[in-house]
């Protein structure tokens, strides 16, 4: 197994200690495994999908359209 090292503020570490009964270790390879797993996820999705750029931002516009005509009225 791999040891890494990692700097967490001081006040963290305060909040940690406060809670010793927790296994840090355990806890935080637990959510490094969620985290990188997620991600492998959207680079799969990425990988196959054939939006273009463009599609992205006409759907951003559109999106961002309806929501300001939902919530201020139509302009």
């Amino acid at each position: 197994m791999k040891k890494v090292n990692i700097k967490i503020p001081e006040g963290i570490a305060d909040r940690m200690a406060r809670h010793e009964l927790i296994d840090w270790n355990e806890t935080l390879c637990r959510e490094i495994t969620f985290i990188t797993s997620e991600r492998e996820v959207v680079e799969s999705i990425l990988e196959k999908s054939t939006l273009t750029e463009k599609d992205v931002e006409d759907i951003d516009r559109k999106v961002k359209k309806g929501l300001f005509e939902r919530y201020y009225g139509k302009t």
